[in-house]
């Protein structure tokens, strides 16, 4: 059985007497802080945040199995345990990261994991290792456990302290939209392993190093004796806020063949931010002239007379 570690969840601004919680209250807030959890641990071991349909493996059922110890007054307060990730991951190797090393996780819990993820989207932290735009959504939808503007949830884990409001959740939102959804690639490059792991994939292509996992319909075991070698992939590539690839789905592996140096170069994201109200407040737009909100046509040409040309 896994070490756990403590948690306080403080619920503010809620219509609720001090010290008690509807289970209709509890139940939403355990579903969405345990998916938030399982999506961001997705993300930090797989390097996509996507939930898979079927059952969870047991490392991650294991790693967001939560118990609830108790409940205190002072507005309400929750007392929570979480299994420490050093212990419920079980053989699953984790991946070092700058901002969230391995030292860390000796004493970390999931929720301590998806509440960093939190404040580096509120931070804006748009080179995240962690974040996709799907992670963000999840983030997003504790809106539905806020039951109004005054409603706050307060995290509490060791010295760390966040709080989670509308305000917060709409600030994030911003960089959710921006975010580049994932999309179907294919990229020519070498396949290794990634640093300090025996089982997590790396790709080298275009002079950086990506992150990569196996779809389930293939074997690590199988991959040997294309560790080192040239290698075209097809699969899903997902974004980080900047717009860069964060981690790479393969879906089908192949040694790589000369027509395949075409791929060479890495994808990019087909969704580009529009920032209206930015090109607004930049161009001072008053309303009067379109030319303030999508710059100059590419010639002379006045917009009557490019409309004519259309026709």
């Amino acid at each position: 059985m896994s070490n756990y570690k403590k948690h306080i969840i403080q619920l503010k601004g809620y219509q609720t007497e001090n010290g008690k919680i509807p289970f209709s209250l509890l139940t939403g807030l355990g579903e969405q802080l345990t998916r938030l959890a399982e999506s961001t641990l997705l993300s930090y071991v797989e390097g996509s945040s996507k939930i898979k349909r079927g059952r969870a493996p047991e490392w991650l059922s294991n790693s967001i199995d939560f118990n609830l110890t108790g409940i205190r007054e002072g507005s309400t307060i929750l007392d929570i345990e979480a299994p420490i990730l050093s212990e419920s991951i079980g053989h699953i190797q984790l991946p070092v990261f700058q901002n969230f090393e391995s030292a860390k996780l000796k004493d970390a819990s999931a929720l301590d994991l998806s509440f960093f993820a939190y404040d580096q989207a509120l931070k804006n932290k748009e080179d995240s290792f962690i974040l996709d735009k799907n992670l963000l959504k999840e983030i997003i939808k504790l809106n539905k456990v806020l039951q109004s503007d005054e409603a706050e949830i307060i995290f509490e884990s060791n010295s760390t302290k966040l709080e989670v409001t509308k305000k917060t959740l709409s600030e994030i939102k911003v960089l959710e939209e921006k975010t580049p959804p994932s999309i179907k690639a294919k990229v020519t490059g070498k396949l290794d392993v990634l640093q300090h792991s025996k089982s997590q994939l790396e790709l080298v292509a275009d002079g950086k190093k990506i992150r990569a996992q196996l779809s389930d319909k293939l074997n690590f075991d199988d991959l040997f004796e294309l560790f080192g070698e040239d290698v075209s992939i097809s699969g899903i590539a997902n974004f980080n806020p900047a717009g860069k690839i964060s981690s790479f789905e393969i879906q089908a592996i192949k040694k790589a063949a000369p027509e395949d140096d075409y791929f060479r170069n890495l994808p990019q994201p087909t969704f580009k931010e529009f920032d209206l109200m930015r090109i607004v407040e930049e161009q001072e737009y008053r309303g009067s002239n379109l030319d303030n909100v999508i710059g100059k046509w590419p010639g002379d040409e006045s917009a009557d007379e490019l409309l004519e040309l259309l026709k």
